[in-house]
């Protein structure tokens, strides 16, 4: 009986905070946005101005794309953290006037904190009635908004209780804690909460696991097929959805928004030359600051990518960062164990970096500071206290920088064999096709392996 009723509180814990955006109503029944402040905690010796700026962007790009919040301000502070509570006292104290003074109920920060300083600072600002999410907590929400499939949900309830586990245990002991007035009552309910949520980790595995071997078999039948597949892999938003929609006719729905596919999509992509079909797969896109057991937790919807003849990396080139987060995507790969596959570049959306073509600054060997010039560009150094417009054009700047830069970018990422194209124009899908026949001869020889063995 006791057993049951922990049970029954666990669940109404991990549910709170839905259930909590879903009784905001208005009279007419529709959705009452919460005020969300926004804050990111940077290292100053660690973080420049323009990596604060971006960090800052890609903040407010997930809290728009969950939706739920009307974002009332973002503080971006270069400091050092609290081990207790990870705020600092005084930033604490800034941030609590702030919302009262501005009806803030949510706080949502950029930064994975750990359980207990997450649970210390929910405690603390409960008085306040300020809920808190972490970065994860965040994306985990979006997923969750996201997710289609029961494999999709069924990894979301996994990754949620990794993470939410260790505040489910604090707020499962001192809630019991104080309902038994013993402290000996309090540790006995929390074990047995901590055990009930082992045993659910374990069905939803056995549920993976289940699913995995499916898709293990299915995999097996496509290498009996003699297609060999190429699997779509990037940092969100880099257009991995709308190139599958250019490389074939699957058709599947794309948004510019972060985290729009979660479950793997399949599709079937003809090669004239060799006069052949290949299967390309889209899946689910990675994003800065991901902890391991997050990653983990998506292993089932991963596995297409684990197990691709081809890796075909989608850059968002016309991103100023898209560099760095080459690098991202590079380490998760090597995280996954698939860092060695064979794979190449595809610089995707080309036709966003600028008015004027990559040939008409490449090939006419325009000098850069004459171009700069004649368009009416200053260079300027950004500041904190640099205008919007600045800002605007020092972005475009970047942009015009990184076509003029062609040349650079073939010399330094040559041994990937990168491809530049517009997937939205579908500008250059032949360049494409051209590299897979090349990458991928017609008597390539299929690797066999058994679904024990994954």
């Amino acid at each position: 009986m006791a057993k049951n009723q922990t049970a029954q509180k666990n669940k109404r814990v991990r549910n709170q905070s839905e259930q909590e955006n879903k009784e905001l109503r208005d009279d007419q029944g529709r959705a009452i946005k919460k005020k969300a402040l926004l804050i990111d905690i940077s290292l100053p010796q660690k973080t420049t101005d323009d990596e604060m700026q971006d960090k800052k962007y890609e903040l407010e790009s997930l809290v728009k794309t969950y939706g739920d919040f009307e974002i009332e301000t973002t503080w971006i502070k270069k400091s050092e953290t609290d081990k207790k509570l990870f705020l600092r006292q005084g930033i604490l104290d800034d941030l609590i006037i702030y919302c009262r003074e501005n009806e803030v109920t949510m706080l949502i920060l950029g930064n994975i904190l750990k359980p207990r300083q997450i649970w210390d600072l929910t405690e603390l600002l409960r008085e306040e009635d300020i809920e808190v999410w972490d970065r994860v907590d965040l994306i985990l929400n979006i997923f969750s908004q996201h997710a289609q499939s029961s494999e999709a949900k069924l990894q979301i309830q996994l990754a949620k209780i990794r993470h939410m586990g260790p505040r489910i245990f604090g707020m499962g002991g001192n809630e019991l804690s104080r309902q038994s007035n013993t402290r000996g009552k309090g540790e006995t309910n929390t074990e047995i909460m901590k055990r009930h949520l082992r045993q659910e980790e374990k069905n939803i595995e056995k549920k993976l696991e289940k699913v995995r071997k499916t898709k293990c078999l299915h995999r097996q039948k496509r290498k009996r097929s003699q297609k060999e597949t190429v699997a779509l892999v990037g940092y969100t938003n880099a257009g991995k959805s709308r190139t599958m929609n250019a490389l074939t006719k699957k058709g599947v729905d794309v948004k510019d928004a972060l985290f729009q596919t979660l479950d793997t999509r399949l599709g079937l992509m003809f090669l004239p030359k060799s006069f052949r079909e290949i299967f390309i797969a889209d899946t689910i896109g990675f994003i800065a600051n991901l902890p391991p057991n997050l990653i983990a937790a998506f292993q089932s919807t991963l596995s297409e990518s684990i197990n691709a003849d081809v890796l075909l990396h989608v850059v968002d080139v016309s991103d100023d960062r898209f560099e760095e987060k080459i690098e991202v995507v590079d380490d998760i790969l090597e995280k996954l164990g698939i860092s060695d596959k064979k794979q190449f570049l595809l610089f995707n959306k080309i036709d966003n970096i600028a008015e004027k073509t990559e040939e008409e600054i490449v090939e006419n060997n325009i000098n850069f500071e004459d171009f700069l010039k004649s368009i009416n560009f200053n260079n300027i150094t950004l500041t904190r206290d640099s205008s919007d417009e600045d800002r605007k054009n020092v972005k475009k700047i970047k942009k015009l920088k990184n076509i003029f830069n062609k040349k650079y970018l073939l010399k330094k990422y040559e041994s990937r064999t990168p491809v530049f194209i517009s997937a939205d124009k579908k500008m250059n899908l032949d360049d494409i096709r051209d590299t897979l026949e090349i990458i991928i001869p017609q008597n390539h020889n299929f690797n066999t392996y058994s679904c024990t063995n994954e």
